[in-house]
């Protein structure tokens, strides 16, 4: 099968040719075993023709689990949430400033002040990234809160502390539930089936709660 219009083609290639997968994380996988390359018996539990014995795909995938802290502020319109809200609308003065100028808060993605540092199980690289997100935070991936944003009336002022476990030592899987390539596969993240994430994770909230208690 070919793209989302379901019609087949057929592909040439040159000899000595290589065909890269580029699919991501969950479909490269997801379309490596449709065309039969992967754990000889899960392909075969979908009448999957093997043409490559290979247990290792869709295995050992890695996430990068997070959580967050937010704090409410007594300060008015000053959360990114808030400049974008005029009377439960959007504001039109940043998405001006935007296509005239380039200009204002939608320059921002949102989480770019932070930084990395070592916790306690770190070894030799920091295993937990900070982000500081001027706006309340909605989810545990922190991006929530703006991809969410049309569906939010209104978001009080806040600002929020994303923790994440930058150097994740959990491992999952992709695995299929149909040969048929438009079917999205199931994903287990096995997240935190290693307690050093879930170590990291917890130091990066301690380190959120102490900044977000300190008075100006």
């Amino acid at each position: 099968m070919g793209d989302d219009t379901s019609k087949p083609f057929h592909a040439t290639l040159k000899t000595g040719g290589e065909v890269l997968v580029t699919g991501g994380a969950i479909a490269s996988p997801q379309i490596l075993m449709c065309s039969g390359i992967g754990p000889k018996e899960h392909l075969e539990k979908h009448d999957i023709e093997v043409i490559g014995d290979l247990p290792g795909v869709g295995e050992s995938s890695h996430d990068h689990p997070a959580a967050v802290v937010s704090y409410k502020t007594p300060r008015k319109g000053v959360s990114v949430t808030s400049k974008l809200r005029l009377f439960g609308k959007t504001n039109p003065v940043p998405v001006l400033k935007w296509f005239l100028f380039k200009t204002g808060l939608l320059t921002s993605t949102g989480c770019d002040h932070g930084g990395f540092m070592r916790t306690a199980i770190a070894t030799d690289q920091p295993d937990l990234q900070m982000r500081f997100i001027a706006a309340k935070g909605l989810g545990p991936d922190g991006m929530t809160t703006l991809t969410q944003f049309k569906n939010t009336k209104k978001v009080e002022d806040d600002y929020t502390f994303q923790s994440i476990a930058v150097r994740a030592k959990s491992r999952g899987r992709v695995r299929l539930v149909s040969s048929n390539s438009h079917i999205k596969p199931a994903i287990d993240g096995g997240h935190f089936s290693n307690p050093d994430d879930l170590a990291t994770l917890r130091e990066g909230i301690k380190i959120s709660r102490q900044v977000g208690s300190y008075s100006t």
